[in-house]
């Protein structure tokens, strides 16, 4: 989507991306309004004595999920900061840095929610962990080396000139703010599923519930935000706008009336995020946010084989020893182990060998008939 070209220049606009993620968790609403439907249109008949407690039901729902805009700010501010990086970045950099999330997840559960952590589980995100530096680093190299084949006839980028001048990013600079702004955006992250784990097992929250509520809560706060961007004038570091705007919607509006094609993208990301969200928060409901940035390190691999599907990426043997390993953490943080599946394997086949004798034993066995044919005969 940021290397799709409209109006001349790139689809440069993190934070109303951001405002799309909050739009995809919102659609579980309308998933959540059909489920009550069918609930009420299957039980016609209500208690008086629920009909009675409506008020006080209102009052603990009030009161509960208003804590939920607190996840819902941190989401905003750690998406805002992701999106903001991975546009001045490399997506192998990115990458790499990403994986951090899952040591600061694990660290802020054992710390705060009293979670213990195998021997096998630290292995486990170790290994993810360096999975994930692996492909990063491939995919570093692979953009290294496709930079200094780069031909001429790519789009003049219009977002960096502005009265006539080029803007001459300092690239020190601009690596070392990304790699601040990536490692910032992990711990809000971390911090954001520990509060999330905290509130759902505490209340015992449904994860569709407390998408619902948390999404419209995000869609305020980043709408109220990409209006207030609009009037702030930013360095050209953090903006590629040509009139300085750190965030600018109508020209986001401007460039999807001119490429319609970025309509595509847009409709996939938001409902892709609603389902990434809602099979995020129940596996971190049953099993905690750790495991679920563990799992979630999978989709990564989903990811490069599209490309490599597509032809956006070419193949790297590195990045799939990097995929291996992060499968491999995937399997010891679950304490998959090829002893315990020989094992399992052992008590299959004894079983089935029972089995086997049990009914070979039965059939040289003679039959009830037999018997009373037998029984007749000597009578």
């Amino acid at each position: 989507m940021d290397e799709t070209y409209a109006l001349e220049r790139k689809f440069y606009h993190p934070y109303m991306q951001v405002l799309f993620s909050f739009v995809g968790e919102s659609l579980c609403l309308v998933w959540f309004c059909a489920v009550e439907g069918v609930k009420k249109f299957k039980n016609k008949e209500f208690n008086k004595k629920s009909l009675g407690s409506t008020a006080n039901n209102t009052q603990l729902f009030e009161a509960k999920y208003m804590m939920l805009f607190i996840p819902a700010a941190l989401d905003y501010i750690a998406t805002s900061l992701n999106f903001i990086s991975l546009t001045m970045t490399s997506a192998g950099s990115y990458q790499m840095l990403r994986g951090s999330v899952i040591i600061f997840t694990g660290l802020l559960s054992v710390g705060f929610l009293g979670r213990s952590l195998s021997m096998a589980k630290v292995c486990g995100i170790l290994l993810v962990t360096c999975g994930l530096l692996t492909v990063g680093s491939a995919d570093e190299i692979q953009q290294a080396n496709s930079n200094q084949n780069l031909s001429d006839s790519v789009p003049t980028d219009w977002n960096r000139v502005k009265s006539g001048k080029l803007f001459m990013y300092d690239t020190t600079i601009k690596i070392v703010l990304c790699d601040i702004l990536v490692i910032i955006a992990q711990v809000i992250k971390a911090i954001q599923l520990t509060y999330e784990e905290y509130f759902i097992i505490k209340y015992d929250v449904s994860p569709l519930v407390m998408l619902c509520t948390e999404g419209p809560f995000g869609v305020l706060l980043s709408t109220t935000f990409c209006i207030g961007f609009y009037f702030v004038k930013a360095s050209p570091i953090l903006t590629n706008d040509p009139d300085g705007h750190l965030e600018n919607p109508i020209e986001m509006f401007n460039q999807i009336w001119d490429n319609c094609i970025l309509l595509v993208p847009i409709i996939l990301f938001i409902f892709t995020y609603a389902a990434s969200s809602f099979f995020g928060t129940t596996v971190m409901k049953r099993y905690g946010a750790t495991t679920r940035q563990v799992v979630d390190a999978a989709r990564t691999f989903s990811v490069w084989m599209v490309s490599i599907f597509c032809k956006w990426q070419t193949f790297n043997i590195i990045q799939l020893v990097g995929f291996f390993i992060v499968m491999l953490g995937i399997g010891f943080y679950h304490e998959f182990r090829i002893t315990n599946c020989i094992k399992r394997m052992k008590e299959m086949l004894s079983i089935t060998n029972a089995i086997e004798e049990k009914s070979s034993l039965t059939e040289s066995l003679p039959l009830q008939s037999d018997y009373q044919s037998v029984f007749q005969m000597k009578t």
